[in-house]
């Protein structure tokens, strides 16, 4: 057993010794993500510009300046006798609205759109983080997964030549011989797979972050996440129900019908604006030769019949709003089930993880006896052969219940809105440089 722990070691060093690159964290993995990652900087653009909506709506409440000039030359030819002439004119024009119920929703819609906006962004940089985190998580089980096969073909070739010698010396059956070869058979073409997986999810975490994927670090301590008890779900929950991204814009989603139903009311609603203009114009024809003017009006309109397309606008925009409430409660409703599902995944997965070490203890104790009785002639090496596959095979176990583990508090927090620095250091924690080099 010892002689496989000593390989397995040797098999992670050797993995992880593909360059000089230091090793990072998943710290440094996601500031890296947030400085390369295109689709980071597209959602920060959107953001920019979603958020002008609010500035375009206040416009709408807000005067409207203008200024317009006009220089006109003319030269007669005929009569000839016909001088030429010329004229200049400026004008100056303020408008005003003082009750509009259409430009007032437009304002209230654009406010609404851009706070939306900033939960649409942040929602795609915990989604980003999340996809950083998987694919850096996937990466070190891979590589564990690799290093535990390299670790098993060592000792299977080991078996092999074990079993060969003692097949020439008599002491071994052919059996013993082919059995330990298929083992070493299967570990190589699990090797392969293995490097496969390997290299997909490396160069999936190079195409995030831009760092080379090689250099992620294994997994050495899960202590620094916690499962959260089971009494705690309602607390968490009802957290869920404030802070999940998913609710919080279908929340804005009904905010913003209800501007749409204001927007198609006010289409029923008089509109009232208060008009200034100013005026000065010199033709050396007209008479007088110069002209100024000022003028200050009210407009007032008032929709009377529009064949119905506004009251039928009405109906499809209340229509709307009752859409988007039930599409919010359905989505509370999605989330509160998922969040069930995600706190029974990370409390069966810590489940799982003590169970297959006590699986892996078991198999050691397996070992050691299986070795002990080859020595004294009441196990054979075959015995010995389906011992250390059944230790490896928990020892492969075990990495895989580590990383699911893992991947279900991302998912859990995801969902909680709450994938935070603080969350990605606790993380962090559980990454260790046991084999890897700085």
């Amino acid at each position: 057993m010892k002689n496989i722990i000593r390989y397995f070691l040797i098999a992670a060093f050797m993995v992880c010794l593909p360059g000089t690159s230091r090793a990072f964290g998943l710290v440094e993995a996601w500031d890296a993500a947030r400085n390369f990652n295109p689709e980071y900087a597209a959602a920060q653009h959107q953001l920019y510009a979603e958020r002008e909506k609010k500035n375009i709506g206040r416009a709408g409440l807000l005067p409207q300046i203008s200024i317009a000039t006009n220089y006109t030359r003319n030269h007669w030819e005929s009569p000839v006798s016909m001088p030429s002439s010329e004229a200049r004119s400026y004008s100056f024009q303020l408008n005003q609205p003082l009750f509009d119920v259409g430009k007032y929703a437009a304002f209230q819609r654009g406010g609404i759109e851009a706070k939306m906006a900033d939960v649409q962004f942040d929602l795609s940089r915990q989604q980003l983080l999340a996809s950083v985190i998987r694919a850096y998580l996937q990466a070190s089980r891979a590589q564990d997964l690799l290093a535990a096969t390299l670790a098993a073909k060592k000792a299977y070739q080991l078996q092999v030549k074990q079993a060969y010698l003692a097949q020439r010396l008599g002491t071994a059956s052919l059996l013993e011989l082919n059995e330990a070869q298929a083992a070493l058979d299967g570990a190589s073409a699990k090797e392969l797979e293995d490097r496969n997986e390997l290299e997909r999810w490396q160069l999936e975490v190079e195409r995030l972050t831009g760092l080379d994927g090689r250099m992620v670090r294994t997994v050495d301590n899960l202590l620094a996440l916690k499962p959260h008890p089971e009494s705690e779900f309602e607390y968490h929950a009802n957290r869920a129900m404030i802070f999940n991204h998913s609710i919080r814009l279908a929340e804005f989603a009904v905010e913003a019908s209800k501007s749409e139903v204001l927007a198609k009311k006010g289409l029923h609603t008089p509109v009232l604006a208060l008009s200034a203009a100013y005026s000065d114009r010199h033709d050396v024809d007209g008479f007088p030769v110069r002209k100024r003017g000022s003028s200050v009006g009210v407009t007032f309109s008032m929709p009377i019949f529009s064949g119905g397309s506004h009251q039928a606008q009405l109906r499809e925009s209340l229509a709307s709003r009752d859409a988007a409430q039930e599409k919010l409660e359905a989505t509370r409703r999605q989330v509160k089930v998922q969040m069930r599902k995600a706190l029974n995944e990370m409390n069966g997965g810590w489940e799982l993880k003590m169970a297959k070490e006590k699986l892996l203890l078991s198999s050691k104790s397996k070992l050691d006896s299986t070795k002990l009785g080859l020595k004294v002639g009441l196990r054979s090496q075959l015995d010995l052969l389906q011992a250390e596959q059944a230790y490896l095979d928990a020892f492969a176990g075990l990495i895989e219940s580590k990383h699911r583990y893992l991947i279900s508090h991302v998912n859990f927090a995801l969902l909680m809105g709450d994938l935070e620095r603080d969350m990605l250091s606790r993380l962090n924690d559980g990454l260790g440089m046991s084999s890897r080099l700085s």
